[in-house]
């Protein structure tokens, strides 16, 4: 009885890495995705039949450029937001004390983490890549849900689809995220 007792436990103890709970993958994901040098993202959204597509580039640690259909791109550096009005660059703090960069702040995702349910939805594909696909519900400072696909290669977001209100309006969004790590993503503020 004791030798059975004991080859469970040591069985247990081996499994154990290998078997952790969705919520601890999610967290994985999202500490390798705050790790990153770079990344893109393609996003579409939609609110009340309204379609709107964006391109998001970062490069490492706080510099974005933002280009949104039918406008000039920005570029976003710490708390310094770059516009390109009338072909001259406009230089401004943030407005209303905004940063972007609080989506890649370990704090705030600690915060989110608090409030989280994380359900493992199996396996699937993105773009014909193999990635692990997980549905998490978030109740603060925002409710929302999200389904995020893992790429099973590289551990990181590949996409991200979330529903949340906004005004009393259901916003959809998609994320597609690529090029990790990319050297050729260079954000710079204008001359």
């Amino acid at each position: 009885m004791i030798r059975r007792s004991a080859i469970v436990l040591l069985g247990l103890a081996f499994a154990s890495p290998v078997l952790s709970a969705p919520k601890d993958d999610l967290h994985a994901a999202f500490v390798k995705f705050l790790a990153q040098s770079s990344f893109k993202g393609n996003i579409d959204a939609s609110m009340m039949g309204r379609k709107m597509h964006s391109t998001i580039e970062f490069q490492a640690p706080d510099r974005y450029r933002v280009a949104a259909d039918g406008r000039p791109p920005s570029v976003i550096i710490g708390n310094q937001m770059y516009l390109n009005i009338g072909g001259r660059s406009l230089k401004m703090a943030m407005p209303g004390g905004m940063s972007i960069a609080q989506y890649r702040d370990a704090s705030i995702l600690a915060q989110l983490e608090h409030g989280i349910t994380v359900e493992d939805q199996g396996m699937d594909s993105v773009g014909g890549a193999p990635a692990h696909k997980y549905r998490y519900t978030v109740s603060q400072p925002h409710p929302s849900t999200s389904t995020i696909w893992v790429g099973t290669s590289n551990g990181l977001p590949v996409q991200l689809q979330t529903t949340r209100p906004i005004n009393g309006k259901s916003v959809d969004t998609t994320i597609n995220y690529s090029d990790y790590g990319d050297p050729a993503i260079k954000v710079a503020a204008p001359n």
